[in-house]
């Protein structure tokens, strides 16, 4: 009766293991990286071109195109609101978006394995609380 009393646990822990593994699963930083970067590099090439199309169907009172996304010039070197600052924005916003979607999946599974083991600690305290050794 024992031995099939120890076939249950053993069963029962694969499937918690499994169901964790399952719950809990892994992001990959390049793949979430280059897909942030596509959307961002795209983003910021697409505002950029729509803007300049905007400006050139109906032009501002001003003359200034895009004030506020020509600030990004600051961060990234020969980026401006023009038709090469719209194709200087594409790699620009695609080592953006790689940079924050890589550390995001690193972060998410940092915080992913921490927690896991402080449920593996919880659960194997309250287990050895619950059955004491004699």
């Amino acid at each position: 009766m024992t031995s099939a009393s120890s076939e249950e646990s053993r069963r029962r822990r694969h499937i918690e293991e499994r169901l964790r593994v399952h719950a809990f699963a892994r992001l990959r930083p390049v793949a979430l990286g280059t897909a942030l970067g596509i959307v961002t590099g795209a983003g910021l090439s697409l505002s950029t071109a729509f803007l300049l199309a905007r400006a050139a169907l109906w032009p501002p009172p001003d003359g200034r195109v895009g004030p506020l996304l020509g600030l990004l010039g600051h961060f990234f070197p020969g980026y401006a609101v023009t038709w090469p600052g719209a194709f200087m924005g594409l790699p620009y916003g695609f080592a953006l978006g790689f940079g924050l979607g890589a550390l995001l999946a690193g972060l998410v599974n940092l915080n992913h394995i921490v927690y896991a083991r402080r449920k593996e600690r919880a659960t194997a305290r309250s287990t050895a609380a619950r059955y004491p050794s004699r």
